[in-house]
């Protein structure tokens, strides 16, 4: 039979249109990556900048920890709202919406010097990025299915912005020495105040003395400027990205019995509640802690805020490159090495050995980074197709993590002893290990009797009928 040149694969007319079509979704990736940028720019502030938070709504630091739980709080309802309106609504409408309305929360964050208004910026900012996460995430999943390392492009971006950004805002953080060594005996009576002790200068200085409004300021042009292609993406096609992708993976989870994909559902947000709650907290407190605790000044606070959050960037690097490297050995070994990272972050704290916080600071956050996508990977190479619904569901719990560790480590810091930051760290560590066993048992034994995702996939089997698979 004669083809028409319409029906040839490499035919120009099939080229152009394929070729097209690539550009279309690499263009339309970039913008995704550049909104995954802002986000861990601003996630890379939250840390370095809370003590001008703290100073700016006059609060201490226990009660000063709600505005990252009621941000862990919006951004789950966030992501809720945004596995909902992903397949219901234009999503570059939505991601344009959603970075103009983050541009502007940002913006007012240093003017909350009510603490009321400052924890209601918090949440619609965590409404905003729980958003922009969910659709983002969905969005890739979508256009490059079977690339793995497209996904994990989003980790990068993410990571990079968490590490660019505290050293923009380093320079305009308040610095105890030039403010407050004058006046006061202790650093720790000024900007991290207990119940019993009462601060020597007024809200007043404190408010004026903040230049937060200056990066903030930054954060907030880039969100107005990140929002323009989305605009022009909507303007020029009025057809969003195919959700056929999406569509065929849900009648592809017919494959395996829905009890055990809700079973792994369970296991996998349990291992992203813990696993991310120990990493995200521990950048949020990082800058406190090595402040309050180990007698570092607000820059260098930042500074190794920021280099913490550099790790992760070389770990997703590394991860380009190691695309041969199994899923499940990858993912064990970033849990151990976290694991590990803080007891020796713990050991060098107690003997003061600076040298040693900053080398597992960074140890810490290279190994932190990736559990997130090497977690969907899991589920997506073994168990099912991600789908915008699971994601969603592991962003949720993500988010738990995130809202519940904080307000409990803040609590614990300051009620007892800022060691708590590793105490915590290294109990939730050794569940998260407990947790992943239990999934890998729990993985070798859908795999023994269905398969692989693919290998099901592939051969469009029942469970009752499908092969054995050995790993």
């Amino acid at each position: 039979m004669v083809r028409g040149e319409e029906d040839e694969p490499d035919g120009r007319y099939g080229c152009r249109v394929t070729d097209k079509a690539n550009k279309k979704k690499i263009l339309h990736s970039i913008c995704i990556y550049g909104a995954f940028f802002s986000l861990g720019w601003i996630r890379g502030l939250y840390g370095p900048a809370l003590i001008d938070i703290l100073f700016i709504s006059g609060v201490t630091l226990d009660l000063g920890s709600l505005i990252f739980t009621c941000n862990s709080i919006g951004y789950a309802l966030g992501c809720i709202g945004g596995g909902y309106l992903a397949d219901r609504g234009n999503r570059n409408i939505l991601y344009g919406v959603s970075l103009i309305l983050l541009g502007i929360l940002i913006a007012a964050t240093p003017w909350c010097y009510v603490f009321a208004m400052m924890v209601a910026v918090h949440f619609g900012q965590g409404i905003v990025t729980g958003i922009i996460d969910t659709v983002g995430n969905a969005e890739i999943l979508s256009l490059w299915r079977d690339e793995r390392m497209m996904f994990f492009f989003l980790e990068l971006m993410f990571g990079t912005g968490i590490f660019v950004s505290p050293f923009v805002a380093a320079p305009f953080l308040l610095d105890k020495d030039s403010q407050f060594d004058a006046s006061n005996d202790s650093f720790h009576e000024v900007i991290i105040p207990s119940h019993t002790e009462q601060r020597n200068i007024t809200d007043t200085v404190a408010k004026q003395s903040s230049q937060l409004f200056i990066p903030y300021t930054i954060t907030a042009f880039l969100y107005i400027c990140l929002c323009v292609p989305f605009f022009i993406f909507c303007f020029l096609s009025k057809t969003e990205v195919s959700h056929e992708v999406e569509t065929k993976q849900l009648k592809e989870n017919d494959s395996l019995p829905l009890k055990d994909i809700a079973i792994f559902i369970v296991i996998g947000s349990s291992v992203l509640f813990l696993g991310m709650a120990l990493g995200e907290g521990f950048i949020s407190y990082l800058a406190v802690y090595c402040v309050d605790h180990l007698g570092f000044n607000t820059a260098e606070g930042a500074v190794i805020s920021s280099i913490s959050g550099g790790c992760s960037i070389a770990a997703v690097v590394v991860s380009l490159f190691a695309s041969s490297l199994n899923t499940l050995v990858y993912l064990c070994i970033h849990i151990v090495g976290t694991l590990v990272g803080v007891a020796f972050f713990l050991i060098f704290s107690v003997i003061n050995f600076r040298a040693g916080v900053w080398l597992f600071a960074g140890v810490i956050g290279y190994f932190r980074a990736m559990i997130f996508s090497l977690m969907l990977t899991w589920t997506n190479e073994y168990i099912t197709p991600m789908t915008g619904k699971i994601t969603s569901v592991y962003m949720v719990s993500t988010s738990a993590g995130c809202a519940i560790v904080p307000f409990l480590l803040g609590v614990l810091m300051e009620t007892y002893t800022n060691l708590w930051l590793c105490y915590l760290f290294l109990i939730l560590g050794t569940m998260l290990l407990v947790v992943y066993s239990i999934g890998i048992i729990f993985t070798k034994k859908i795999v023994t009797m269905y398969g692989k995702t693919g290998n099901r996939v592939k051969n469009d089997l029942k469970p009752e009928t499908a092969p054995l698979h050995h790993e």
